[in-house]
């Protein structure tokens, strides 16, 4: 067979150890280059899930500062909210004392009208007393 002929004359001329070199790089590099394509996809697998983290922390952050300026936010509406309470009681105190002193002055006037009234009582029951006595 002309196959083996040939196989018998390149081992005897020492060619055969050259081929099989040659075959066995040519393995080592077909090797590599899978390796390298297989190096390749995970490098732009771990791109695409370093962009994704990168985005996910962005939004991360965003929320954390969003979060501590709601903190703020209700923080400052609780103090407006306390200051206006504050406003409103001291404007209901203030009403409830104005309202006691008209009450005391009302108060007052009516037992002055009532000390009037009875002062009065008493002088008609002395003229009528003394009337019916006879003196003037």
């Amino acid at each position: 067979k002309p196959e083996e002929i040939r196989v018998y004359l390149e081992e005897a001329a020492g060619i055969s150890k050259y081929k099989d070199r040659r075959r066995e790089t040519e393995n080592r590099i077909r090797h590599t280059r899978e390796n390298l394509d297989r190096l390749n996809d995970l490098s732009e697998e771990i791109e695409k899930q370093v962009d994704r983290l990168k985005r996910q922390s962005e939004t991360a952050e965003k929320y954390k500062v969003l979060k501590s300026q709601e903190r703020q936010l209700r923080a400052q509406l609780l103090v407006l909210g306390w200051r206006d309470f504050q406003v409103k009681a001291q404007s209901q105190k203030e009403s409830v004392r104005d309202w006691e002193l008209k009450l005391e002055e009302a108060s007052v006037a009516l037992r002055k009208h009532e000390a009037d009234i009875e002062s009065r009582r008493e002088q008609h029951r002395s003229e009528e007393h003394n009337a019916a006595h006879g003196e003037t």
